[in-house]
């Protein structure tokens, strides 16, 4: 679960975001800085497709994920973001925990536009993941969109991780 605390200090704003036993800050003293906060859930299935071949979706092991993501932008461009949910199969079995930390943007994928809610916004990157807590799989090329300040999908390289795009929502 994320905990939220801003705190403001003259002109020194500090965020702080809290996971379990993971804590996140951030510092901003600039007058012309705006920090925007967006965060919202995640809500998807995932299937554990075969690599070839022909089957039966009816009896491919899926998976339900659920958690709470965050993505805080400063001047309008990304500078943080996280997420921390729990995945297990529709079965009740094999209940495990990631987290998506450390969240790298590449520099010429995102231009300074304005977050809006009838805005689209796409930020390409790097990040982390964990199962558990231990990280298993190291900068991974990920590609994060909001639509319409409504929706979220985080998309990786498809021969990482899942290799299937995670949907949710914008609160």
């Amino acid at each position: 679960m994320f905990k939220f605390s801003i705190l403001y200090f003259s002109l020194l704003i500090i965020i702080i975001i809290s996971i379990g036993s993971m804590l996140y800050i951030h510092a901003s003293s600039s007058t012309n800085n705006s920090t925007i906060l967006k965060n919202g859930r995640i809500n998807s299935i995932v299937l554990d497709l075969p690599q070839w071949g022909t089957f039966d979706v009816k009896n491919i092991s899926k998976f339900l994920l659920s958690g709470d993501w965050n993505m805080s932008f400063s001047n309008e461009i990304p500078i943080n973001f996280i997420a921390n949910f729990s995945m297990v199969s529709v079965k009740g079995e094999n209940l495990h925990n990631h987290q998506f930390i450390n969240f790298e943007m590449k520099n010429d994928t995102f231009r300074n536009i304005p977050i809006l809610s009838d805005r689209n916004v796409t930020v390409s990157g790097t990040m982390d993941i964990t199962t558990n807590g231990d990280i298993k799989w190291n900068k991974i090329r990920t590609n994060i969109s909001l639509y319409n300040d409504s929706t979220i999908v985080i998309d990786f390289d498809p021969n990482a991780f899942i290799g299937q795009p995670i949907y949710g929502i914008v609160e």
